[in-house]
């Protein structure tokens, strides 16, 4: 019974991994097709800390962030050392890209922040918090 269950997880985690690599090799494919051979360089992402992250830890990344007016401030709590996954975020309606990691991080925005939603298609969790 623990055998299928544990080889049930490890296909779902498995299965989740290879998705978002499709979907993120997809996105900076083209993304490289538009910008030439110099883009290269600039859109490199370790994938071993997303695997080390997604197929050897059991809880999901947690994005924290606190929002005071105009800046905001993230970071990634469990999760692997030296783990910095790109996730986009939906910020006043807009959606942004931004690359959180364990440590904190600030952003300034020209217009005040009102909402903030992690885009569900990456897989995180997001809690507010007073950092």
């Amino acid at each position: 019974m623990f055998c299928e269950q544990g080889n049930k997880l490890l296909f779902e985690r498995s299965f989740l991994v290879v998705s978002f690599l499709f979907l993120n090799i997809s996105h900076h494919r083209s993304w490289l097709l538009n910008r030439g051979p110099a883009g290269l360089t600039s859109s490199f992402v370790r994938f071993s800390k997303v695997f080390d992250q997604y197929l050897r830890m059991t809880k999901i990344p947690l994005l924290k962030y606190n929002v005071k007016g105009k800046t905001l401030s993230f970071y990634y709590e469990r999760v692997v050392k030296g783990f910095g996954m790109p996730i986009r975020v939906i910020i006043n309606g807009r959606e942004i890209q931004m690359t959180p990691n364990e440590v904190k991080q600030t952003l300034e925005f020209s217009e005040e922040i009102k909402t903030l939603e992690a885009n569900r298609n990456f897989y995180i969790e997001a809690a507010k918090s007073d950092l």
